[in-house]
């Protein structure tokens, strides 16, 4: 696989539905951030995501890492295999895609294909992506995260990709607390982790 110095690519494919794709990192501990916008360039047009956690384990499930007792550093001169035996790992929520020259904040007719690489929006994209907020409210929905934690960070992540637009957190906020509005302390943990 590339790797983050090669074409951008920051991971590849290994599961994928019309929802939500997971992938390996091309490097070891150099994940996409939590929230970040990613893409998967696929024949049939781009599928756009939010990452929406990172791990980090052991490359064989049935074998948990152990505890070595040494600082990184040390590990690795004396244990140098151990790049090999580990692998990272990252979700993304998929929050749009791109055909016919258009982009589509709905979820795609299919999904990302296997193998396919994932790599990063650039902020031109991010900034279509979230032009509608629509991506709030596919986040908002999920349960298997903390939703004020991923809504917060995607907010964040893509106010940084835009260049620190103070507008847009506004609006992003005022979506929060209509969409939170018969939750006013998610809303406001939301809103909070925003700034």
């Amino acid at each position: 696989m590339s790797d983050t110095n090669g074409n951008g690519t920051i991971g590849e494919v290994i599961e994928a539905s019309t929802t939500r794709f997971r992938a390996i990192a091309a490097r070891v501990f150099e994940p996409p951030r939590f929230g970040s916008s990613v893409k998967v360039a696929s024949a049939t047009g781009p599928t756009y995501g939010v990452v929406a956690g990172v791990e980090t384990a052991s490359f064989d499930s049935a074998r948990r890492a152990i505890a070595f007792g040494m600082p990184w550093d040390q590990l690795l001169r004396e244990q140098p295999q151990l790049m090999e035996l580990i692998q990272t790992e990252f979700d993304a929520v998929v929050v749009g895609y791109g055909a016919g020259g258009s982009l589509h904040h709905y979820l795609p007719p299919y999904p990302p294909r296997l193998h396919d690489f994932v790599a990063p929006c650039s902020p031109t994209e991010v900034a279509a992506l979230t032009d509608s907020l629509e991506f709030v409210r596919t986040l908002a929905t999920l349960r298997d995260v903390p939703t004020n934690e991923l809504v917060s960070a995607a907010i964040r992540e893509a106010s940084i990709a835009r260049g620190r637009d103070d507008a847009f957190v506004s609006e992003a906020a005022r979506a929060v607390a209509e969409l939170f509005k018969d939750d006013y302390d998610l809303a406001m943990s939301i809103v909070r982790r925003i700034g």
